[in-house]
């Protein structure tokens, strides 16, 4: 199983959606997880755990990740109007069907990618922050979750702009090496992915979905020898 895609959501949108994958199919027991490398200077995403929650186990997260009570802030989270309007929405409407290029929803219009020169390269790197502590805890949450499951894990970084990548601090991804290497059954690859401007789609942490299959050759050398 390949986790990967899930900024938004954050490291506890992860831990849910794995969680729910084994509901469907408890065969799975090697585990890919993929993620950019600004995910862990992120807030906790509230939206990404209660939009992944349904059906699992989640007394793993306790209260502690949320402004008060985990059960007070899912009802804080329902009723909220954004949601109310978009569940309205949706009722009266209906949903037009997503067209889907590469495994990537298109776009009207011309997208503005780097690829496309659309988008003018990086003159900066990523600003080096503090990890955040919640997505650090959980982070580890997965971590004993592929240990209690006995499952193989493997946790690599997503692809960067080259750019990007050469202005950041090395510091910055220092300390996430210094996070991962703790974990317990999770196996930490300190590889970087850096992809050249022509190869990088609307964000310098987005691939152009045309070099989807080239970029998964590329993490496939990498971890053929962990799957």
């Amino acid at each position: 199983m390949n986790i990967a895609l899930t900024r938004s959501h954050g490291f506890i949108g992860s831990l849910n959606m794995l969680k729910q994958a084994r509901l469907w199919h408890p065969e799975i027991k090697k585990v890919i997880l993929v993620h950019s490398h600004d995910i862990w200077m992120l807030p906790f995403s509230r939206e990404g755990f209660f939009k992944t929650e349904k059906g699992i186990d989640s007394r793993d997260v306790s209260s502690q990740y949320f402004p008060t009570y985990k059960w007070l802030d899912r009802i804080a989270y329902r009723s909220d109007f954004k949601w109310l309007y978009r569940y309205a929405r949706y009722v009266v409407t209906g949903s037009p069907p997503s067209v889907f290029i590469r495994d990537y929803i298109e776009h009207p219009g011309v997208m503005h990618t780097y690829r496309n020169g659309q988008l003018p390269v990086p003159q900066e790197g990523l600003s080096l922050q503090a990890i955040d502590p919640n997505q650090q805890k959980a982070f580890f949450l997965i971590d004993a979750y592929c240990k209690d499951e006995q499952l193989q894990c493997v946790f690599v970084g997503a692809p960067l702009h080259e750019l990007t990548m050469r202005y950041t601090d090395p510091a910055y991804f220092e300390q996430i090496f210094a996070v991962i290497d703790r974990a317990e059954a999770l196996r930490p690859l300190h590889t970087l992915f850096a992809v050249p401007n022509e190869y990088m789609g609307d964000a310098v942490t987005h691939l152009d979905p045309f070099y989807k299959d080239e970029m998964t050759r590329a993490y496939y050398e990498v971890l053929r020898e962990e799957i």
